[in-house]
């Protein structure tokens, strides 16, 4: 019998940490998910894709951030061309236009040619009751 260490070193190391695939960084808030669920699939994953920008940004504080947005505040992401979450660009710019027209987002063109920079907006006071109806006890 011969003592290979190699053949028992790659039984016993162990699995990797890192799993594949896009998350998005939570807590997410269920008002919020609700307020953009209820305008549609594309505002939903713009929704989705600007949170996890979000988070991607948070996790990449004093690394290389050449690749984001210049503005200090974590807030404000660029929204590129990411095939998980749009399927085309124009279905991109749809979703965008769809959200401003709502007051769900706001966006800034910051060049001619680059994709515009998006933060989503605090619900205003009328929000909620236009979405989800009255309260129980108002008839």
């Amino acid at each position: 019998m011969l003592n290979n260490n190699n053949n028992i070193n790659k039984h016993n190391t162990p699995k990797r940490k890192w799993i594949n695939g896009t998350f998005v960084r939570g807590p997410l808030s269920m008002d919020e998910i609700r307020r953009f669920r209820n305008h549609g699939l594309g505002v939903f994953m713009l929704y989705l894709f600007i949170k996890w920008r979000e988070g991607i940004q948070l996790y990449a504080k004093g690394k290389n951030k050449s690749y984001l947005p210049i503005t200090d505040n974590g807030q404000w992401v660029r929204v590129s061309n990411n095939p998980v979450f749009f399927t085309h660009r124009q279905a991109k710019y749809r979703s965008i236009q769809k959200a401003q027209k709502l007051g769900l987002i706001e966006c800034l063109k910051t060049g001619d040619k680059q994709s515009p920079l998006c933060r989503i907006l605090e619900p205003r006071e009328n929000d909620h009751n236009r979405e989800f109806g009255k309260g129980f006890n108002d008839e």
